[in-house]
C-alpha cells in the first residue's frame, strides 16, 4: 500500500486512487487502505470515491456511511451529508457510528450552516450521553461552539466573513479575513491548511490538543493581504482530534481537523 500513500502525498491523487482501489481488490479487508482511499478525494475524484463506497457492502467497511457524509461534505453536499449521518442515527441508534453521526451534524449546524442554536441544542442532547461519547469529544465540541460565538461577535457589520463552511473555496483577491478546512482531513501525517487575510497584519496560527496545551506554532509573523497555505506536518503526534486557531486582525477562528496513524 505504500506506494499509494506516496503517490498521494506527491499530490498525484488519481495515480493514488487508481493504485489503492487496484489493492483493495487483492486486499478487501484492509480497512486502512479505504481511508488512504479517502484520503484521494479532491475536486476530481470525489464523485467516483462517492460512487466507490457506495457500492461497498456495509460489512466490508463498518465506517462506510460515515465516510460517505465526509464525502458529500468535501463536495459541498450538505443535504447529503446530513441525510447519511440521519441514516446512520436511524439503523445504528446508540452505537459508536453513531454518535460520531451526531456529532457531524452538531459540526455542520454550526460551521456550515452557522446556526449556532441548533448546534447548542444538539450539543445538550449529546451530552445526555456523556457516558458512551469521550470526554474530549465533549470538550472539544463545546470549545467550539464557544469560539464559533467569539469569532461571530467579532465580525464587523460590513459583511465580512468568519469563514464558517468546512468546504470552503479560497478566493485570489479576498476581501474578509478567513480559514478553510485543512485538508485532506481526517490525514495522516500530513495536512493544509488556507487561510485568507484582507489586509497586511499579523497572523499567529497554532494548533492544540485536546488537553488545552500547544503543540504546534505554525505562522507568528507579520504577512501580506492574500491567501496563504501552511503544510502541517504532525508525523510526531499522536492519532486524535486537534484544533487549529488563527488570530489575524482582531479576529480568531478554530476548526478541528483529525488525525489517524
Amino acid at each position: 500500500m505504500l506506494p499509494g500513500i506516496t503517490l498521494r502525498l506527491q499530490g498525484k491523487r488519481q495515480k493514488a486512487r487508481t493504485f489503492l482501489l487496484t489493492w483493495l481488490g487483492q486486499h478487501p479487508n484492509d480497512q486502512r487502505a479505504y481511508l488512504e482511499l479517502y484520503h484521494c478525494a479532491d475536486s476530481t475524484t470525489t464523485p467516483e470515491l462517492i460512487q466507490y463506497f457506495k457500492s461497498l457492502p456495509a460489512l466490508t467497511m463498518p465506517v462506510r456511511d460515515l465516510m460517505l457524509s465526509w464525502l458529500y461534505l468535501r463536495q459541498g453536499d450538505i443535504t447529503s451529508a446530513v441525510s447519511m449521518n440521519n441514516q446512520i442515527i436511524k439503523k445504528q441508534a446508540d452505537s459508536t457510528i453513531a454518535l460520531a453521526a451526531e456529532l457531524n451534524n452538531f459540526y455542520i449546524d454550526l460551521y456550515n450552516k452557522g446556526d449556532i442554536n441548533s448546534a447548542s441544542a444538539l450539543l445538550t442532547q449529546l451530552k445526555t450521553q456523556k457516558n458512551k461519547l469521550p470526554l474530549e469529544e465533549i470538550n472539544l465540541a463545546e470549545h467550539a461552539l464557544q469560539m464559533f460565538g467569539v469569532s461571530t461577535n467579532n465580525s464587523s457589520s460590513s459583511g465580512e466573513a468568519s469563514s464558517i463552511g468546512i468546504i470552503e473555496e479560497m478566493v485570489s483577491n479576498p476581501v474578509s479575513f478567513g480559514i478553510s478546512q485543512n485538508y485532506p482531513n481526517p490525514f495522516n501525517p500530513t495536512t493544509t491548511i488556507s487561510y485568507q487575510l484582507a489586509n497586511n497584519s499579523h497572523v499567529r496560527l497554532t494548533v492544540w490538543n485536546m488537553l488545552g496545551q500547544r503543540v504546534a506554532t505554525l505562522v507568528d509573523e507579520n504577512e501580506q493581504r492574500g491567501v496563504h497555505h501552511v503544510t502541517f506536518d504532525a508525523s510526531q503526534l499522536a492519532s486524535g482530534i486537534y484544533l487549529y486557531r488563527l488570530q489575524t486582525g482582531g479576529k480568531v477562528f478554530v476548526k478541528k481537523m483529525l488525525l489517524m496513524k
